[in-house]
């Protein structure tokens, strides 16, 4: 293994050991930034130190000419994508505060889709956002309840609505205004009555809050 000085990591590029013994290398702009709506957003830089620093110097210099006033020459290499959304949505308040286990169920199902493998084998995830429309999400839907997976399809495209709507408030001009899993037709009937999951109802939770109906969701946690 390369033995790494703590001097020759740029700043807001950090770390995370992988289960296979690698690291897998990150960046994201400071709190400060974010709150400030700073365009760039948290990146996945592979395992790959010398291409991990290439890119987070090109992030660290995009983000200073932001900070200057200009717009920034480097942006995300998946920006604009699927996955792009998920990482914007994840920065927001709304996720953050979810509980653990409702994080694990949310990104169970943003993986559900993102992970979906075309025709072209490309994942899902992997596709501009331009090009994920409502046929392609009602496609992937119908996908997963020929598998079997009716409750956790409803799930996955539940929670992906609300990413999409949370990330286009939050970059509204990057954001394709169309949601594409708005108004789908979703199958929540069963053979037998079967309790909401947590994560259904925290998301629930959340949709009457922001419709100003908090006391719905009072009445649903109680």
């Amino acid at each position: 293994m390369i033995e790494i000085n703590a001097s020759e990591i740029p700043a807001f590029m950090s770390s995370k050991p992988l289960a296979d013994g690698k690291v897998a290398w990150y960046w994201a702009p400071s709190t400060r930034d974010r709150k400030a709506d700073c365009p760039l957003v948290s990146a996945a830089l592979g395992s790959s130190f010398a291409k991990a620093v290439r890119r987070a110097n090109e992030l660290n210099e995009a983000l200073e000419e932001w900070r200057q006033g200009k717009v920034p020459g480097a942006i995300p290499a998946n920006h604009g994508t699927f996955d792009w959304l998920c990482t914007v949505y994840r920065s927001h308040r709304t996720y953050k505060r979810l509980e653990t286990l409702t994080k694990r169920d949310y990104e169970k199902a943003l993986s559900r889709f993102g992970d979906y493998v075309l025709k072209n084998g490309k994942r899902m995830g992997a596709q501009q956002l331009a090009d994920i429309s409502p046929q392609t999400t009602d496609a992937v839907y119908d996908r997963f309840t020929e598998q079997g997976l009716t409750r956790q399809a409803a799930l996955c495209m539940d929670v992906c609505r609300r990413a999409w709507e949370i990330a286009a408030r939050k970059q509204p001009r990057e954001i394709p205004p169309l949601n594409p899993f708005s108004g789908m037709d979703i199958d929540r009937t069963s053979a037998e009555t079967v309790p909401a999951t947590y994560a259904q109802m925290e998301l629930f939770c959340d949709k009457a809050i922001e419709m100003g109906w908090p006391q719905m969701a009072f009445a649903a946690r109680a």
